[in-house]
């Protein structure tokens, strides 16, 4: 529960000394489980701000962080949020499909439940959505190679043609 935690720890884990000089100091990286969960509460906080701001890319990396430090399935679902929240607002299929990839790890974990359903739902939405552009980019593939290939023909004919006219011309002479 985030409010058990204490202020002065979440502080901690992310304490640096000044630096000397130009050099610039890393974050320490939290090392026992409570330093973890701290560290993985306040990046989640962290995520959702960056969220709410549209960073979306950004607030990946802050929960795949947190995950990293307390495995809480919930990251997955807000991992697949974040990424569907991106993927439909700049049509970015891939990111589509990465939504369902977390939500698919998210009902792994929590099969059963309303978050599941949730999820279940999203899934089938964004297949669908993925399937649909699949299709499309599919049909757009078919539709320029067969205008690749009257575009040739259409070349060799011209050509010929050509070739015609000048054997017709040869014979004449």
């Amino acid at each position: 529960m985030v409010s058990s935690v204490s202020p002065g720890l979440v502080s901690s884990v992310w304490a640096q000394e000044e630096p000397e000089g130009d050099a610039a100091v890393e974050p320490v990286e939290p090392q026992t489980p409570e330093e973890k969960k701290a560290a993985a509460i306040a990046l989640f906080g962290e995520g959702q701000a960056l969220a709410k701001e549209q960073k979306y890319t950004e607030a990946i990396e802050k929960f795949e962080k947190a995950f990293s430090y307390l495995p809480d399935p919930n990251l997955h679902f807000m991992i697949g949020e974040a990424y569907q929240l991106d993927g439909t607002e700049n049509r970015d299929f891939e990111k589509l499909r990465k939504a369902i990839e977390s939500y698919k790890k998210f009902v792994e974990l929590v099969p059963e439940g309303a978050g599941a359903d949730k999820a279940n739902e999203r899934i089938a939405q964004l297949e669908e959505s993925v399937k649909a552009e699949d299709q499309r980019v599919a049909r757009l593939a078919d539709e320029e190679a067969q205008a690749k290939l009257d575009e040739e023909l259409a070349a060799e004919k011209l050509e010929k043609e050509r070739q015609a006219k000048l054997a017709k011309r040869k014979t004449m002479q």
